[in-house]
């Protein structure tokens, strides 16, 4: 089975014989995305584990390292459980929320904006 993906045609017609290393480095951005993204959601658990708005157990870090392991740990909990739906339902859902967080994010700056006082300008 085999897809066409925009940056495969460039490289076809640019990069001639060394089109080939592009899908690996595009396999390699996306393993670094995912990864900066796992790391990013898990140090927002512990945060609002640390300031109380999840429970405080999401605030628990390794002492060596710091590193969140109880909110590591519940994010790979989740992220096995979405192993099991089927991929194109994946994609709908997580793209449906990742618009909607940025949505509610957008509402929420135009309500600072509006009702607080030192922000208008």
């Amino acid at each position: 089975k085999t897809s066409e993906t925009v940056a495969s045609n460039f490289a076809i017609k640019v990069l001639n014989k060394f089109s080939p290393v592009i899908p690996i480095l595009i396999c390699c951005s996306s393993i670094g995305a995912v990864i900066g993204n796992f790391f990013a959601a898990s140090s927002v658990s512990a945060s609002a584990g640390y300031s109380g708005e999840l429970p405080k157990i999401f605030s628990l870090v390794q002492r060596k390292t710091r590193t969140p392991i109880f909110a590591l740990f519940s994010q790979l909990i989740v992220s096995l459980a979405f192993l099991t739906i089927d991929f194109q339902k994946l994609l709908n859902y997580s793209a449906f929320i990742t618009w909607l967080f940025y949505l509610l994010s957008l509402c929420c700056l135009l309500k600072i904006k509006l009702t607080d006082k030192k922000t208008r300008k």
